[in-house]
């Protein structure tokens, strides 16, 4: 079992697998508990995380590769760049850590709508039978989860970008249905235009080509935002210092992980609201609401921040009812489809299938 930690560990017996997903850290049995929750649940998410099928295909799939390896996991660090006071400490800090999952990360030309290439995992083909096509990458061990995030991901682009033959996911590993033409979300195309003026604006060798996510004033003295609105929104963002500029791609990836802290809870009433609110919130605003007053001055306050673009609510409902599979308001009453079950815990391994994580 690799990149645990950044290190390399083995699992433990065999027993202990099959644990509840409530196992305390405290008991120091946190590389079964990783390996049974965020390995084999990535490998089965149909099955409970006590069944142990995932175990077997784990150790097959290893036994297979084929040697010399084609691609391989790395990690790497390196130190923070930060100050106190003026004076830099990144050097007595933890380093900054990193891990390549492939050492063959994409670097395919972007398409027009991409700020980053997409990754090797997000571009397999998981329809094929096993085995029947080249998979340098490993990521045939983990369709059963990564097929659905396809699918997912997919429908979160065509919702705010729009598409002539809008495709949703379905009931089904990876299977997908025709919906009519849709437009896609004019708040999104809005703001792209924007954030793609800015990306565009930027020199090779600038400060922002090295760190192409944060938003910074450099970007804003280029001029190439027209848009006042949105230029107050980003005005706010640099004094902030946390908003990142984001496409379709990323944007859908933030929904994701917001969606993916916690196991959902079913019976709730509110579920649907719920993921409608983690939806709509995101790192790419920031807009204060209400000032933290004289409080804030001194530090002892905080102001009343939005993190929402203002999604349309049909948009919204587009993206809960339609990508994530959550049709009914609750399901306090019946359970819940088990292939949105499935789905919902497919969700946190969003991260296994990217080319690289940064920690």
């Amino acid at each position: 079992l690799d990149c645990v930690g950044a290190a390399r560990v083995d699992i433990q017996d065999e027993s202990m697998l099959h644990q509840g997903p409530e196992l305390p850290w405290r008991q120091g049995k946190t590389t079964s508990w990783l390996a049974r929750e965020q390995l084999g649940r990535c490998i089965h998410p149909e099955l409970p995380s006590e069944d142990p099928t995932w175990l077997a295909d784990l150790q097959a799939a290893a036994k297979a590769v084929p040697r010399p390896l084609a691609a391989w996991a790395q990690s790497y660090g390196r130190d923070l760049n930060r100050k106190v006071m003026g004076y830099p400490v990144g050097q007595y800090l933890p380093q900054h850590r990193a891990v390549g999952l492939t050492s063959d990360r994409n670097e395919a030309e972007l398409a027009p709508n991409m700020d980053y290439p997409i990754s090797k995992c997000h571009e397999f083909d998981y329809n094929p039978k096993p085995g029947t096509i080249p998979d340098p990458h490993g990521c045939g061990l983990f369709r059963n989860s990564f097929s659905r995030l396809q699918a997912l991901r997919t429908c979160i682009v065509d919702s705010l970008e729009g598409s002539d033959g809008f495709q949703v996911a379905a009931k089904g590993r990876g299977k997908k249905q025709q919906q009519d033409r849709w437009p896609g979300s004019a708040v999104w195309l809005r703001y792209r235009k924007a954030a793609k003026a800015i990306r565009n604006a930027r020199k090779n060798g600038s400060r922002a080509t090295d760190n192409p996510g944060r938003l910074t004033q450099e970007d804003l003295d280029s001029n190439v935002v027209s848009d006042t609105l949105l230029l107050e929104d980003f005005q706010a963002c640099v004094i902030s210092g946390t908003c990142v500029i984001l496409d379709a791609y990323r944007r859908a990836d933030e929904m994701i992980k917001y969606l993916s802290f916690k196991d959902w809870n079913w019976t709730s009433t509110d579920l649907k609201r719920w993921v409608a609110v983690k939806v709509r919130y995101t790192a790419s605003v920031y807009k204060e609401v209400e000032s933290a007053g004289m409080l804030g001055y001194f530090g002892l306050a905080s102001p009343k921040v939005s993190k929402n673009l203002g999604l349309e609510d049909e948009v919204v409902e587009r993206i809960v009812s339609e990508c994530f599979q959550v049709s009914a308001d609750s399901f306090e009453t019946s359970p819940p489809p088990q292939e949105l079950i499935t789905l919902q815990r497919s969700l946190v391994c969003n991260p296994l299938m990217f080319d690289t994580i940064e920690v």
